[in-house]
């Protein structure tokens, strides 16, 4: 039906409320960002507002002004060109009197929207048509002979004809397939270029109240759109779907509309070039909240220019200290996801002046802020390519955002330089020749610990296994990358104390404490063994020697072996051990107290192996 028709029905009125779906929900704070664009420069007169729990337009020209304010927002989000397809303009379209043709660029659509429409084929204009070139030259074969004159003129080729002397000539037909002019054009854009943005069907039926509900909101409507022909990444979400009937396959045309808005709030980064995708969103419990959410970290979007230069692989900034000169320095899912939430806990204390090291706010970033009482979680999913398509793989919520916020500035707050410990989570392979897999396998320790971090579990076995892991490799002299065993330790420790706070069944603050410093008793043990030579040459020498202990104490797999190996440490090497740390310890917790020990133990030798040194910048971003 035309929208002259659904406009007779003089509907002015349009409410789309909160779901608690993020798509729909992220999709009206968009389409709010829009209202407020479009509403400087618009011939339409409207009123809207957006409370906490709805968005509330009115228009004599409501379905005109819904339209504009779609295309308008599919120009930023759907219609993209990469700056070599920006350079090339390898396209065209055409008017036909008086003729002209007019170059515009390939388009391609990337991060959550390509995603929730496969990065669709391109579609006319409104503001023009597309047609079949062999449909044209059997319609209108002077304009069709025209426009094939000027393709071929600028290095064009058409797929199905070939130009000839001024005569078009088509191409043969064997074994009943046609032949082709490989990259050649088959479809002719006429007036205007072409589209990405998904069409938008319009028919009066989609608005008034009927018998068949929407599974997403919950509203009837006489009809509704189908979910599979609109989007297959919403299709087959089990979070959008009851499982009742085949009707779960439709929505309303409403929760088809704002959908295609939350593109605009994700956040994306590509990983392995466009083979996976990770989406981030921003939640809150209201849509005011989320507005304002996403406008305190509007800073770390970027911008149109800013996209196109990465060629669309991501559309957000991380914080970086000013040193980082390779773009490629997070490629993970969950060191991504870290580093956003550092960028968010950076710009807040930017927007809002806040200095650490004299703020008496304690541990409450937040207090007295106007997100004290904003619940704000980030909902994370990661796609993989299955075939033609990306197949979400994983999905969820990260529900503890200010938590995190918290630990993050408890530990900066004892004197945790992250820049410093993101650059020694890196675990350099030689031995890989392929440069991305070899990235990837690169941080593939860190992208693990800090998976862990994010969901607040302990670390200590993954510390425990990367300083053993260096060990191994200072003693065969290979490479691993850029280190700092005390950062590593100040971390890891610092961390687990954090932890503690919460109240950890096995481990307290104390006996902590007294773990770290068995490890350091152990280390400084190995190191001032007996040896003649001088101070540097012992200590390294014994270091290399102290392999065998330092690999007996791992190996220890329970309580009684672990406290043999203490007593056999403790009398090779006259080191004094307090007795309360040997009463306290018990099946349930000599782990935790092995995993310290050995962390502290190693910290203290691998520095004697390998003392800390600054790299160049290049090294350390490789």
């Amino acid at each position: 039906m035309k929208r002259e028709q659904i406009t007779a029905e003089k509907h002015i009125k349009i409410v789309f409320r909160r779901t608690g779906n993020i798509f729909l929900d992220s999709g009206i704070v968009a389409l709010d960002y829009y209202l407020e664009k479009y509403r400087s420069g618009a011939k339409i007169r409207y009123e809207f507002n957006l409370s906490d729990y709805e968005l509330y337009i009115e228009s004599e020209e409501l379905f005109e002004l819904l339209e504009n304010l779609y295309y308008l927002m599919g120009k930023d989000i759907y219609d993209t060109s990469g700056e070599k397809a920006k350079r090339e303009m390898g396209k065209f379209y055409f008017f036909k009197e008086p003729f002209q043709a007019i170059k515009f660029s390939k388009m391609k659509t990337y991060g959550f929207a390509g995603l929730i429409t496969n990065d669709a084929t391109p579609k006319r204009s409104k503001f023009g048509d597309k047609c079949k070139f062999e449909v044209l030259y059997d319609k209108d074969p002077d304009f069709a002979l025209k426009i094939a004159e000027y393709l071929y003129a600028n290095g064009r080729k058409l797929k199905y004809f070939d130009f000839i002397d001024g005569e078009l000539v088509p191409k043969p037909e064997i074994h009943g397939k046609r032949v082709e002019n490989k990259g050649g054009d088959s479809e002719i854009f006429i007036n205007a270029g072409y589209t990405k943005v998904p069409e938008l069907p319009m028919d009066s039926k989609y608005f008034r109240e009927g018998n068949k509900t929407c599974y997403w909101t919950g509203e009837n409507f006489q009809k509704l759109v189908g979910i599979v022909n609109t989007s297959a990444f919403f299709a087959k979400g089990v979070n959008f779907n009851s499982n009742l009937s085949r009707q779960d396959k439709k929505i309303s045309w409403k929760a088809m509309y704002i959908s295609r808005f939350s593109p605009f709030l994700s956040m994306y980064s590509y990983v392995d070039g466009l083979d996976s995708l990770v989406v981030y969103f921003l939640q809150s419990d209201n849509l005011n909240h989320i507005k304002k959410v996403f406008n305190n970290n509007r800073n770390i979007y970027k911008n149109n220019l800013e996209r196109m230069k990465c060629n669309y692989t991501s559309n957000f900034n991380l914080y970086n200290w000013g040193k980082e000169k390779k773009t490629d320095l997070y490629l993970e899912q969950y060191e991504v996801l870290f580093m956003l939430i550092y960028s968010m806990y950076k710009q807040f204390l930017e927007t809002n002046q806040i200095n650490i090291e004299v703020d008496e706010k304690g541990w409450n970033l937040f207090k007295g802020s106007d997100f004290e009482n904003v619940p704000i979680s980030l909902i994370t999913f990661k796609s993989d390519k299955m075939g033609k398509t990306l197949l979400t793989t994983s999905f969820e919520e990260v529900d503890n955002f200010k938590l995190i916020i918290r630990m993050i500035l408890f530990l900066e707050k004892n004197d945790v330089d992250f820049r410093n410990l993101l650059l020694s989570l890196i675990f350099r392979k030689p031995s890989v020749n392929n440069s991305l897999k070899k990235r990837r396998l690169e941080r593939s320790i860190r992208n693990a610990i800090l998976y862990k971090v994010i969901n607040m579990k302990s670390v200590l076995e993954d510390f425990e296994n990367l300083f053993f892991k260096c060990f191994k490799q200072l003693l065969i002299r290979e490479d691993m990358g850029y280190k700092d065993f005390n950062e590593l330790f100040k971390f890891v420790t610092s961390y687990e104390s954090f932890l503690n706070k919460g109240g950890r069944k096995n481990m307290n603050q104390e006996l902590q404490n007294k773990a770290v410093d068995l490890g350091k008793s152990i280390g400084q043990g190995i190191l001032r063994f007996e040896n003649p030579g001088s101070k540097k040459d012992i200590e390294k020498k014994n270091a290399r020697n102290g392999r065998g202990n330092i690999i007996s104490l791992k190996k220890a797999r329970n309580l009684q072996q672990f406290l043999d190996e203490i007593i056999r440490l403790q009398t090779k090497y006259q080191i004094s051990i307090s007795n309360d740390i040997l009463k306290e310890v018990n099946q349930q917790n000599f782990v935790f107290i092995k995993q310290f020990a050995i962390i502290g133990a190693l910290n203290q030798i691998n520095m004697v192996l390998r003392p800390t040194k600054r790299e160049s910048n290049n090294d350390e971003t490789k």
